[in-house]
């Protein structure tokens, strides 16, 4: 899949579909393990991923996982400033845990180094599932990379179905997240995307995008693509005004959206509960699912106490996505772009 069809998946249009360890204890009820179906025809596997994020720093980091399978595997880090040359950290950390149980991360320490050589250590994948590597450079907060591993792995292009079928207890509360999510009057994301290819570069492909949106059909995008062009969305009603980097603004007539109903998750089903870990100061729960449309894993985690989604993972084919959610219900004021 190449970074375009990427690029055409970012679910910011309200419509999702354009958008070692051992001894864990499980966080379905009755200790259950819902596994993914094993039969993965298409795709290819055993390739490893490359997977690539920017820190709150403003640093990237490349992240190969080789062959990701079950058992041993290989995480192999690399760090880049913002121009892409090689930077190095006082301190890089990885933490491993699974979305299905309740155990801590399992920290591992590279220590510091001198060079700019990359970070290397091996860890075994136990069990197939949803698996975060945590990577902490410094004492920045660690940017989680969700991975969905299947026994075998077809990933980045191509994942299992569910072979159980959904918990109703995690269906109701992904209903609440889903009605209370299209409740809110404004909210802001920031999404970070990546391919798991390394493709076009070494470093793999990286999307970012800022977005805000404002009920009941205003929103706006600032796509920035280092490996392509970047851009810039205003809707408000059936006005759309975009812009390409260096442009002029470009306005014309859409189609109305409605940033805050995710329509694309209308057929999800395979509905699981996880753990609950804290998201921007409060307690989360999480809630997995599958989308049988574009054939993608997606991980909500929902706020305990305000029932706001906080953050969001997609896994599917060429495309881990990771998406925060912030500002919710504070008043935006989004109009077109002035002289629009």
């Amino acid at each position: 899949m190449g970074l375009a069809s990427l690029v055409a998946l970012l679910p910011a249009l309200g419509f999702v579909g354009l958008t070692l360890l051992v001894g864990r204890t499980p966080a379905h009820s009755g200790g259950e393990f819902c596994a993914a179906n094993p039969q993965v025809t298409a795709g290819y596997g055993g390739r490893g991923l490359v997977l690539r994020y920017r820190t709150a720093g403003g640093q990237f980091v490349r992240l190969a996982v080789e062959p990701f399978q079950l058992g041993p595997n290989t995480f192999r880090v690399r760090l880049f400033d913002v121009t892409g040359a090689p930077a190095t950290a006082g301190r890089l950390r990885l933490g491993f845990y699974r979305l299905e149980d309740t155990s801590p991360p399992d920290w591992v320490d590279m220590g510091p180094r001198a060079d700019d050589a990359e970070y290397r250590v091996t860890r075994s994948f136990n069990l197939p599932g949803w698996w975060v590597v945590a990577v902490a450079v410094g004492e920045a907060e660690p940017v989680p990379f969700v991975l969905r591993l299947d026994q075998p792995s077809r990933a980045p292009l191509a994942f299992a179905e569910p072979d159980c079928p959904s918990d109703p207890q995690a269906e109701a509360f992904f209903r609440r997240a889903l009605d209370t999510h299209r409740g809110l009057r404004a909210v802001r994301w920031e999404e970070q995307l990546t391919s798991g290819l390394a493709y076009p570069s070494e470093s793999g492909a990286w999307v970012y995008v800022a977005g805000q949106a404002e009920a009941p059909d205003r929103f706006s995008l600032r796509v920035h693509n280092p490996d392509r062009e970047s851009y810039d969305v205003f809707q408000v009603g059936a006005h759309r005004c975009t812009r390409r980097e260096g442009q002029s603004w470009v306005c014309s007539e859409a189609e109305p959206r409605n940033a805050l109903d995710f329509k694309g998750l209308a057929s999800a089903w395979g509905f699981q509960l996880g753990r609950q870990e804290p998201v921007d100061g409060e307690l989360t729960q999480v809630v997995t699912f599958y989308e049988p449309v574009e054939k993608s894993w997606y991980a909500w985690w929902v706020g305990l106490d305000t029932g706001y989604l906080r953050r969001m993972a997609m896994v599917g084919p060429g495309h881990f996505m990771v998406t925060r959610y912030f500002d919710h219900n504070t008043p935006l004021g989004l109009t077109l772009p002035a002289g629009n």
